[in-house]
């Protein structure tokens, strides 16, 4: 007969409770490194949004005034922050806080920039559009049709 006082925790009983006690530890740990990735991701350098950025500047021409139309399609939950234009002789800055020789005009959903350079720009001059501080992208001005 077993006496009283060799009484303890059963082996089985000991391995649930530490089983236990990991699957709550492993449980508060994830929830803390997710908490932080999610922010970190909105913290990280704007060169993460440009390998999911699909807006692009899908065409450009030269108007009967001399100005440049850039035509933009900007996609649906992207926001184009700012834009740099760049011609032969002269560059372009638009951003949420300004635009510089440059006005914008949005219909149904196309986005376009009228620049107004200082030099003559011809047909196939290349422009060249960086949006967003992402990679540029070169593009040839033609004439618009009127």
């Amino acid at each position: 007969m077993p006496s009283i006082k060799n009484r303890g925790i059963s082996t089985i009983v000991q391995a649930t409770l530490i089983m236990a006690l990991t699957v709550v530890a492993l449980l508060v740990v994830w929830g803390y490194v997710k908490d932080l990735s999610n922010n970190f991701e909105k913290q990280l350098s704007p060169t993460v949004d440009c390998i999911t950025q699909k807006s692009i500047a899908t065409s450009a021409c030269i108007n009967s005034e001399g100005e440049i139309l850039v035509n933009l399609d900007v996609k649906p939950g992207e926001a184009i922050k700012n834009a740099v234009f760049i011609t032969k002789d002269e560059s372009f800055s638009c951003s949420s806080n300004s635009c510089e020789s440059c006005s914008l005009s949005e219909v149904e959903g196309k986005k376009t920039i009228y620049l107004n350079p200082l030099e003559q720009v011809s047909n196939q001059d290349l422009l060249s559009v960086r949006l967003n501080n992402c990679n540029p992208q070169q593009i040839y001005l033609s004439s618009c049709n009127s």
